[in-house]
């Protein structure tokens, strides 16, 4: 049991970059933690983090091997190797009573884990299921995560360059939850994710449930979908489709579903919608016809985007939470979205939006067009409004992560 020092720091999170949904969700529980806490919990970002920049002699050092590395693993080796040492050596000298790590496979690897004192509780946060894998940030349908990751890898080479077989880093990162698994516990934002956790680790590591957190006093419904619309600049009489992520690349987001459903919606409709998209990539044409947002930082204007849209629509393959649909739901608007992972946990059928059978664009299709048919005002949007509060706030999220930090300190 740890010994209580006011002086130190609580919890330090640990994550490669502070952008994406993982960076954002990061961000709202650290701020949050902070306050509730009167600012003892530290952040260490692998990149875009000024505070972590490395030594001039590990600079070096990395320069050195950047160039006379000719062979891509070993050099994205180097690199990761680089970020994780830099990384450790800040958290080490910070000495916090808890290692909160998020995200740490694009700049890192695994290995940060094991350079930290051994005696120090371990709260990892499964903003995918990188962490459960010996490779893949997301399995889809293969389950072979759960005994080995043995045989040809169907996800190889799709996430990142791979430089160890996926069974060899899951033996790796298994001996190490062997050895560790007193002071680790796991968080899982959905209960879709909380079940592949429980698959993977059958009961030896504690798998706790806490949602991403929303500011529910910045996301929220502020006034007529019509009058927002015409204040943004769009037709306030045309229904708003509103689709965004980080980037339109990412195929794991189904956009290249989403064009065919519009196409089709279209057709369909004997009136005319608007289609809205936020994030990068909207101007390669992946879906034709729209209003780039291009990428909108401010989140009183986002708010604003959610207000102003009959529907949101992310058909994503796969989620472990799906932080946008929990925007748009804050904001009082029903989302629609493929039944699959943590999608068909937030947008429930008939109460929070509309669901499409995976990867089924005509079914795509009959879920928007029921969104747009429903208008803009209507009992989903209550619901939605309801239902985030109750399950998202971020002050809510924010009392759960200081309770469970309490709780490993106590143990």
């Amino acid at each position: 049991m740890h010994k209580k020092n006011d002086s130190q720091m609580l919890s330090l999170f640990i994550s490669d970059v502070d952008d994406g949904g993982a960076g954002i969700a990061c961000q709202r529980v650290h701020d949050e933690l902070n306050r509730q806490t009167n600012n003892k919990c530290g952040w260490l970002v692998a990149k875009k983090n000024a505070n972590t920049w490395p030594s001039f002699g590990s600079l070096m050092t990395y320069e050195l091997k950047r160039r006379l590395l000719k062979d891509e693993c070993a050099l994205v080796r180097a690199s990761r190797a680089f970020y994780g040492a830099n990384i450790a050596n800040m958290g080490q000298r910070l000495n916090p009573r808890v290692l909160f790590f998020n995200n740490i496979h694009q700049k890192m690897s695994f290995d940060v884990l094991t350079a930290f004192p051994q005696d120090t509780p371990i709260l990892i946060y499964l903003h995918d299921m990188w962490n459960l894998t010996g490779y893949c940030c997301f399995s889809m349908d293969c389950e072979k995560y759960v005994t080995g990751c043995q045989g040809i890898c169907p996800q190889w080479g799709k996430w990142e360059v791979p430089t160890r077989g996926a069974d060899v880093e899951w033996k790796r990162r298994e001996s190490f939850y062997s050895k560790n698994a007193h002071r680790i516990h796991l968080i899982a934002p959905s209960q879709w994710m909380a079940r592949c956790a429980e698959q993977r680790f059958k009961g030896s590591i504690v798998v706790e449930r806490i949602a991403n957190p929303v500011d529910t006093s910045l996301f929220r419904p502020v006034g007529d979908k019509r009058q927002i619309r015409q204040m943004l600049g769009f037709d306030g009489d045309r229904p708003l489709i509103l689709c965004g992520a980080v980037t339109m690349k990412d195929q794991r987001k189904g956009f290249s579903y989403l064009k065919g459903a519009l196409d089709r919606l279209r057709q369909r409709l004997d009136f005319p919608v608007t289609v809205a998209v936020f994030g990068t990539g909207v101007a390669n044409g992946i879906i034709p016809d729209v209003v780039s947002l291009g990428t909108v930082r401010d989140e009183r204007l986002l708010n604003l985007y959610y207000n102003a849209a009959t529907t949101f629509v992310l058909p994503s393959l796969a989620e472990s939470f799906g932080l946008v649909y929990a925007e748009a739901m804050a904001a009082g608007t029903p989302c629609v979205a493929f039944d699959s992972t943590a999608s068909g946990e937030l947008v429930q059928e008939g109460i929070t939006g509309y669901l499409a059978t995976l990867c089924d664009v005509n079914s795509l299709t009959d879920a928007l067009e029921r969104a747009v048919k429903a208008g803009d005002d209507n009992q989903l949007g209550r619901n939605c409004r309801t239902y985030a509060v109750d399950n998202f706030d971020v002050r809510k999220i924010g009392g759960q992560h200081l309770a469970l930090i309490e709780k490993v300190l106590a143990l």
